[in-house]
């Protein structure tokens, strides 16, 4: 008799009611039940699997109308049937402790995509058969004779399984990671993996069934056979075609018709090269998506085409590998914590044993909560006004009854001296925070769904959440009194830390500025901010007893998640990594103090900015953990707006009250619709700042360590003689091309030999890399040597593996003098194949005289180049000043060609004004690297990058005449009037002058070159954008009034303090930040003299420009701000009134062309019933 999981009654109902034919098999007997994807045992089944273990054995069988409707049915069942399974595990693993290492990876995997946000039907395809591969395992329970045997037996087998299930998940989690357009261009490579794993899980299936049936050595010999040829079985290519078929099948219709497109127009490869057809795909992925956010905006196609080009060349067993250290992490981690919920588990069994009985109440898993249903004579659900007056009424009867016996005792000082659940006392104290003016927090601390109504499974999930040495009372009066003081006191100390960070921003180094600032004006940060804003406006009550109460807690939990974080290297990727840092559950509990720890850490990752060099990846990182904390935290608003806008509820005003207004900002903020969200000015923290020290931080807090800004030696460092050898040890130079002529420049490597082995490493124009190999013999005198090299980058982010198959010449000794032949691209299923040539490769000895290589049919060309080698090199030899200028001159061409290749690349990450001559970059790169060396392109890519990390844009904000984002400098009209009616419109450097005379939208009088002008190096915070332009005006209003009191009219006491000429009133900049007035030439500002690193003035203080115009300066001030506003909201309101009194016109006019018709209408029926009455 096998064991057997309880088949799920939806499950019997979705498969019993089916008329889909391809789901029902012809030889199926009456009694027998549709399971999963295949056909559970029916009563008369004898073998050993049970009905989810054939789930997706009948996927070869059934027709792909069949496949989908399965696949369909078990996705739907899939958390029900993998907790069944599990469930079943860890009843087998009280007889079999060996299970143990594959039963807790099989619970991590199936963990990371339950606590997954969303889901992708292949990966859940995937993990049904995990799932099946396991449940073979609840046969062990069968076994009773031969149970050390089994044992010896599976132990190994099970390691290769826990070991397949960690890579798969690896798989899992990076496929997840990818961008849907990524997966549109190189989706079918990563799912041939996923389908390589359906076949190995099949085949661990097998193996294990196998094991399980034996009972001697002797029969393993015997069915050795028979393992083999199931083996065979599974690797059969038909069968991996029906799962990629499979795979097309669950795509949306929203991905078929993008492939279609896809295909239609020439294939992956051909779409990705062509930016017309990338972005029309572009369009149709934004009308299919509206509401989404799959891909980039259209302005940045070529970035992204050319991050798909490379997705699409990436090798990728090297990209598992890179990220392998972060998933291992997170695997460890998920595994950590299901072992400590099985301890729970465990410690709460008398619980869970004695909740099985009869009678709602007896559901309850606390005895207090089950003693308050039971004599309220409670269903399965209450109202929770209801339950909220019950719960009072409840403690206070119980704490006055006990009251003589249990004197209030004092908050405990560690958990350790608490009593456990199962000596839960009342405290008086804590039931006068329990009252109805509370009812609001103590719902939401049951009621997760904001239903509005308190069922069993609610109490049970909050009194199971709560501390081990907490009643349920204190565990009540936390969230209904202290949750919202312990908020406040995150959010002060939250806003301590932006306004830190953005006071260090401005100090760190010149190579650190552009990812400082951009990690500065994420944002994302302000969606942190509008967050912190809506706790800030709180008023909180002033109870001292409460943090004395519920410090310990606070305390814990803190150090909790920041344990869980430094477990996971301070990086949360994904919603499913949170999930596992926090232990899940509502998002209020936790997002604060995650938020206020995570904070604390970046700050000082940018303290120690301002000392040394960073990696990019550093705060790349940092980056992303805040677009996960802002993208939860976003989600989460979603779904209460969501249940709000169900129960017909005015979502404003009950996001105003919900977790005590803590979404009620950003909830404005989002939807735009009040121009006051954007003018608030957060407290000002200096004097807090100021108070507190702030300790220099460990070079520990870096996970990527300290970047390096000085020039690499390995740019020069090559052995000068290498003739001494006759293998292929030593230094190589050569190059490379494609078939389409396009040369990639010089190419400069070093090989070491081992036997037949070849290792090197090299430069070229893209970068470092290795070349990993085989040299082999000659077969006979006609035959040369021939070499098969794979070739990978050993950059970060860049993961491209190439393979390069060639020839060895060799001289008269039989040295080895030049290797060349043809490259491709790597595949590790074809090693054994002819390389698909993209194109020839010829490396030479270094110290050998360079020649060209040969182009391919072209004869001309070839000599053409040879001649013109030889011409530079004899220019070289004579130290010819032409031959150095045309050097300096390359050099440079080479430095702007690529620093025009990286912005283009990475938009987001490097920015430079668009100075375009309408060349080709890589046009002119290709050019410049066949008279440089590898050394010198190097050198030149190098110094682009470096130059490119200190130019930094103004994230978010955009031209209101280009439209795009200012580089370095923004500057800010203070008297014009944008299109969303703020007293205020931006421009970039180049459209200053452009912009005179010209109205923007929204503003009823056009930009005048008289308007004042603020002017910033820094890059604003979303935050402090509002106190700044204030601070602007209130600055020119005060010096309105000091140049028309104390400066007599027309003198000339203004002076630049740098230069010392004298200014005049007009056209003048001064300082907003500066204690006195700073007053600047144009000049001296124009030209950066006036950033002083370390004066009274340094590079990052605003400055604004004097408009010659006293009352335009005094108009200005912030308390006209609104009066601006008022102005423009009057004339929307009165065109508005204006389109409304035409409509009615028009409705009016209507109405009388219809009142005169009726009339007519009316007296053609009297008309025609008096005929028809005199004619009768």
């Amino acid at each position: 008799m096998s064991l057997r999981p309880p088949t799920s009654p939806l499950r019997r109902r979705h498969a019993s009611s089916s008329s889909d034919p391809a789901a029902k098999r012809s030889d199926v007997q009456e009694g027998d039940t549709f399971v999963s994807l295949g056909v559970v045992s029916g009563p008369g089944d004898t073998r050993p699997e049970s009905g989810v273990t054939r789930g997706l054995d009948a996927v070869g069988d059934l027709a792909v109308d069949g496949m989908v409707y399965a696949a369909e049915q078990s996705i739907s069942a899939f958390a029900e049937t993998s907790q069944i399974v599990m469930k079943g595990l860890d009843i087998v693993q009280e007889s079999y402790p060996f299970i143990g290492a594959v039963l807790l990876a099989f619970k991590a995997a199936i963990e990371l995509e339950l606590t997954r946000r969303e889901n992708d039907k292949k990966i859940l395809v995937l993990k049904i058969r995990m799932v099946e591969m396991m449940e073979v395992l609840l046969q062990l329970a069968n076994i009773r004779d031969d149970a050390d045997s089994v044992a010896t037996r599976l132990q190994r087998l099970l390691l290769a399984t826990e070991i397949n299930i960690r890579d798969c998940s690896a798989l899992c989690e990076k496929y997840m990671q990818k961008r849907f357009i990524v997966k549109l261009f190189d989706g079918l490579r990563w799912e041939s993996r996923l389908a390589d794993f359906d076949r190995i899980f099949v085949q661990r299936k097998q193996e294990i069934l196998f094991t399980l049936t034996l009972r001697s050595a002797l029969e393993l010999d015997s069915l050795r056979g028979t393992i083999a040829s199931i083996d065979a079985h599974s690797r059969n290519a038909s069968e991996h075609a029906s799962m990629l078929a499979l795979f097309r099948q669950l795509d949306s219709p929203l991905e078929r018709e993008l492939r279609d497109f896809i295909n239609a127009h020439g294939g992956p490869k051909a779409c990705a090269a062509n930016e017309t057809l990338f972005q029309e795909l572009q369009s149709r992925i934004a009308r299919g998506s509206p509401s989404t956010t799959i891909s980039p905006p259209i302005y940045d196609a070529r970035a992204i085409m050319a991050t798909i080009q490379i997705e699409m060349q990436s090798d990728l067993t090297h990209v598992l590998a890179e990220d392998r250290q972060n998933f291992n992490l997170k695997f460890d981690a998920v595994q950590q914590k299901l072992e400590e919920v099985n301890s729970t588990v465990y410690h709460n069994g008398n619980r869970i044993i004695s909740a099985m009985r009869s009678g709602p109440h007896d559901g309850l898993l606390d005895p207090d909560m089950r003693q308050l249903w039971k004599d309220m004579a409670w269903r399965g659900s209450i109202r929770a006004s209801q339950f909220v007056v019950g719960v009072q009424d409840y403690f206070r009867a119980k704490a006055t009854k006990l009251e003589p016996l249990t004197p209030l005792t004092p908050p405990p000082t560690s958990t350790s001296s608490l009593p456990s659940h199962l000596s839960d006392q009342p405290e008086g104290w804590a039931i006068n925070y329990v009252t109805l003016t509370r009812w609001r927090p103590i719902l939401e601390a049951f009621d997760d769904d904001t239903s509005g109504w308190i069922s069993i499974s609610n109490v049970n999930s909050f009194t199971s959440g709560r501390p081990a040495n907490y009643s349920v009372l204190k565990w009540i009066a936390y969230w209904a009194a202290a949750f919202r003081v312990v908020s406040a006191q995150y959010a002060q100390d939250i806003n301590v830390l932006r306004v830190k960070m953005n006071r260090l921003a401005v100090e760190v180094l010149p190579c650190n500025r552009a990812r400082v600032q951009k990690y500065i004006s994420s944002p994302r940060l302000a969606v942190v901010d509008h967050l912190v804003r809506s706790i800030l406006q709180l008023d909180v009550e002033n109870d001292p007893d409460l943090s004395s109460h519920f410090s310990d807690y606070v305390a814990w939990e803190e150090r909790r998640l920041e344990e869980n974080l430094v477990r996971f290297q301070w990086h949360v990727d994904a919603s499913n990594t949170l999930s596992v840092i926090t232990g899940g559950g509502r998002i209020e509990r936790y997002i604060l103090p995650i938020i206020r720890l995570v904070l604390r850490r970046h700050a000082q990752i940018i303290q120690l900015a301002c000392k040394y060099p960073l990696n990019d990846f550093e705060l790349y990182t940092a980056e992303n953990t805040i677009d996960t904390l802002s993208d939860s935290v976003c989600n989460r608003l979603a779904t209460l707006t969501a249940h709000f806008q169900i129960q017909n509820l005015n979502v404003r005003q009950e996001l105003a009250h919900a977790y005590h207004g803590m979404f009620s900002v950003l909830y404005s903020w989002s939807h735009k619709e009040a121009v006051t969200v954007d003018d608030y000015e957060y407290p000002g923290m200096e004097g807090v700042i100021d108070a507190c020290p702030w300790p220099e931080p460990d070079l520990d807090v870096l996970n990527f360590g300290l970047a390096c800004v000085t020039v690499p030696s390995d740019f020069f460092d090559w052995d000068s003689d290498n003739m001494a050898s006759s293998g292929p040890a030593g230094s190589w130079v050569g190059h490379y091309i494609s078939t389409d002529r396009i040369r990639h420049g010089w190419t400069a490597l070093s090989f070491q030999v081992d036997g037949r082995s070849i290792y090197g490493t090299g430069r070229d124009t893209r970068g470092t890399f290795e070349m990993t190999g085989i040299l082999s013999t000659a077969t006979d005198v006609l035959t040369a040597p021939r070499v098969s090299l794979k070739k990978l980058y050993t950059m970060r982010g860049y993961r491209t593996a190439w393979r390069y198959d060639g020839e060895v010449t060799t001289d008269a000794d039989g040295a080895i003098i030049r290797i060349h032949g043809h490259w491709g691209n790597w595949s590790e299923a074809s090693q054994d194949l002819p390389v698909e040539p993209l194109g020839s490769f010829s490396f030479h000895r270094s110290n050998a005289r360079r020649t060209s290589i040969s182009r391919e049919g072209d004869i001309a060309r070839s000599s053409w180049d040879v001649l013109r080698a030889h011409a530079r090199d004899l220019s070289r030899d004579r130290w010819s000043w032409a031959y150095f200028r045309q050097r300096r001159d390359d050099r440079t061409a080479a430095l702007n060609a690529y620093i025009r290749i990286f912005a283009a690349k990475e938009p987001r990450r490097y920015s430079i004004p668009s100075a375009n001559d309408g060349s080709d970059p890589w046009t002119v790169l290709d050019d410049i690297q066949q008279r440089l060396g590898p050394q010198d392109t190097a050198f030149c890519r190098w110094l682009a990058e470096r130059r490119l990390q200190q130019v930094y844009h103004h994230t978010a904000v955009f031209c209101a005449k280009c439209r795009r984002e200012p580089i370095e400098v923004r500057f800010r009209c203070l008297d014009c009037v944008n299109s969303r009616g703020c007293p205020f419109i931006d421009l970039c450097t180049t459209c200053v002058p452009l912009a005179e005379d010209t109205l923007f939208e929204g503003s009823s009088v056009p930009h005048l070159a008289t308007h004042s002008l603020m002017k910033t190096r820094r890059v604003l915070p979303h935050r402090d954008v509002t106190r700044v332009t204030n601070a602007a005006k209130r600055r020119l209003h005060a010096l309105a009034e000091h140049l028309s009191t104390e400066i007599p009219s027309g003198g000339g006491h203004i002076s630049c303090r740098f230069c010392r000429r004298t200014l005049s009133r007009s056209g003048s900049w001064v300082c907003v930040e500066c204690v006195d007035h700073t007053f600047i030439c144009e000049t001296c500002e124009g030209s950066k003299r006036s950033c002083d690193a370390e004066g009274p003035h340094p590079w990052w203080h605003i400055v604004v420009k004097l408009s010659g115009s006293e009352a335009s300066a005094a108009s200005t001030q912030p308390e006209n701000q609104s009066a601006c506003v008022l102005t423009a909201q009057q004339a929307e309101t009165a065109a508005q009134f204006t389109a409304l009194t035409t409509a009615m016109s028009e409705l009016r006019s209507n109405a009388e062309s219809q009142s005169r018709r009726m009339t007519v209408l009316c007296f053609l029926y009297a008309f025609t019933l008096a005929y028809l009455i005199c004619g009768m």
